[in-house]
């Protein structure tokens, strides 16, 4: 910070690796806590400082691993401790008691406001992994701010993007700046106010979405994390989120409410790009087929002409933009793809082979244990849990080796498949 200002930060490094030299080690064990090396190192910064300078502050976080507060140490009364929630579940309040991590993080705070005459917090209102994701913690804000307010907590930053138009970033700063003058405003109040005034006509539909998300990930008790991924995105949620948005589109025709509304629509349109599909299995004597379908709505090189000319940016920490061009492969994902469902069994084990699909195992079902070894079959193009030939290219991520695979033998319990490149 500028060394004119009457707050100097002394603190570790954004990492997890603390020192373990054997007097750190030492005080640390003692304290229970990586923040007992640290804080005895700040305090004596500050005492040193504190002679000379008696108005000027040393400022610390407590961050990743230094969170837990120490047993015995306190921060001296110019020492600023700044509590950092970044291993919490965003989708919920950190009073609620339905996730360990949150119950974690209120253990932690109850510590350090008995301890730190000085407390500040850090806390993270957007999505790190990509400004492009719905990220639904509006609900969260304000209850958060009030459980540091009542905790002693002198100062608050609230961590969120730059002004990129995307989403809904603007909904999200309006919010927080409403919250952090007046932590027990109403929040429907400002919700109504900001979308009757951005959104014109379109505003009913637009708050009828932000509920749909919030709905959808309490639901499927998503841990939102601070760089959550966009797994729990489904095709019932893109469906009903474009519905949503084309009474939205209908219901406006003048600006600028119809590009806020286009800037709104950018996260169903991704939505639609990487939700995971719906699945249809037939498994019949007569057939079996595994087909996946989704609602695209745009091109992957459509939407990223879009959301650049939105002001959206990969830099050097967050790439939105490189992210999903990787997580797609680089192409647009198809509304719909069908294999033949090849099944091997004998008496131990029960697999699901797709060659179509990018020749891959979906199913590895452990029959004597009644065990599912790989659930691909439940989430194709979503999560992890399927097998696939990979190429391996030194400096290029690794990804299936071919679209689609032909059968060349066929037995009871045993499977050959093979692709041709495209180099023959």
């Amino acid at each position: 910070w500028h060394p004119s200002k009457k707050v100097w930060s002394v603190s570790q490094m954004d990492w997890v690796n603390n020192c373990t030299c054997a007097d750190c080690k030492a005080i640390d064990e003692r304290e229970g806590s990586p923040i007992g090396s640290l804080l005895t190192m700040v305090n004596r910064v500050a005492d040193i400082v504190g002679k000379e300078y008696p108005d000027y502050f040393i400022h610390t976080f407590a961050y990743w691993y230094s969170v837990p507060a120490p047993r015995t140490i306190k921060p001296r009364d110019n020492v600023i401790v700044q509590l950092c929630d970044i291993d919490v579940n965003f989708a919920r309040p950190l009073t609620d008691p339905k996730n360990e991590e949150n119950r974690s993080f209120m253990r932690d705070i109850d510590a350090w406001s008995k301890i730190a005459k000085n407390l500040y917090i850090w806390d993270y209102i957007v999505n790190f992994g990509s400004e492009l994701r719905p990220h639904p913690n509006l609900q969260v804000i304000r209850p958060n701010l009030q459980t540091f307010t009542e905790h002693g907590a002198q100062g608050v930053y609230l961590q969120s993007w730059p002004s990129s138009r995307v989403g809904f970033h603007n909904l999200r700063a309006y919010l927080a700046a409403k919250f952090l003058w007046d932590p027990y405003t109403d929040p429907a109040v400002h919700i109504e106010d900001f979308l009757r005034y951005y959104y014109g006509p379109g505003a009913p539909y637009v708050g009828e979405y932000l509920k749909l998300v919030e709905r959808t990930a309490l639901s499927k008790d998503v841990f939102l994390a601070w760089n959550a991924s966009p797994d729990w995105l489904d095709q019932p949620l893109v469906e009903e989120a474009e519905s949503l948005f084309q009474k939205a589109f209908a219901a406006v025709d003048s600006e600028p409410f119809l590009t806020h509304l286009r800037e709104a629509y950018t996260e169903v349109q991704y939505m639609g790009l990487v939700a995971a599909p719906d699945i249809e299995i037939v498994n019949t004597p007569e057939e079996k087929t595994y087909t996946v379908t989704r609602k695209v709505t745009t091109t992957l090189d459509e939407y990223v002409k879009l959301v650049q000319d939105l002001g959206v940016k990969d830099n050097s920490f967050d790439k939105p933009i490189e992210n999903l061009q990787t997580r797609l492969r680089g192409v647009t994902p198809p509304a719909r793809l069908s294999s033949a469902l090849e099944i091997l069994e004998n008496e131990f084990y029960e697999i699901w082979v797709v060659p179509e699909l990018e020749g891959s195992i979906l199913r590895w079902r452990d029959k004597k244990r009644n065990v599912e070894l790989l659930r691909g079959y439940e989430s194709y193009g979503s999560l992890p849990g399927l097998w696939q030939e990979w190429s391996n290219t030194p400096g290029v991520r690794e990804f299936a080796v071919a679209k689609s695979y032909d059968v060349v033998e066929r037995t009871p319990d045993t499977l050959t498949i093979r692709a041709t490149l495209d180099d023959g």
